[in-house]
């Protein structure tokens, strides 16, 4: 993650996704941040005509859902005041087809 102050991280989250709950990571924010934007999009490798539902979850609420297909990207922006545990994931297509998930250039903000 890139966090906005002294610590910088970078962070990007790309894998084939296949089904519901397919693709996830999970971190722990502690509470320390107010806000989180992120980019969402699928990988220039990835089959053409699906989507990937993308979902952010703090402490066990959705705090975001989108989804994406080929050659579209969204930067989302969310709330995480007072998030102890933020996870990411990713819904792909039933057919499994060759889908890449990716999650870039996450910032946290103070």
């Amino acid at each position: 993650l890139h966090v906005r102050s002294r610590r910088q991280r970078q962070m990007c989250i790309r894998d084939r996704v296949c089904g519901t709950n397919d693709l996830w990571a999970e971190f722990d924010l502690s509470r320390e941040w107010s806000a989180l934007e992120v980019a969402i999009g699928l990988g220039d490798e990835s089959q053409s005509g699906e989507t990937v539902s993308f979902e952010i979850i703090g402490d066990e609420e959705r705090l975001a859902r989108s989804s994406a297909a080929l050659g579209e990207s969204e930067t989302l922006v969310i709330d995480v005041e007072d998030v102890l545990r933020i996870r990411f994931s990713a819904d792909g297509p039933s057919s499994c087809q060759d889908i890449q998930a990716v999650w870039g250039d996450p910032v946290l903000y103070r």
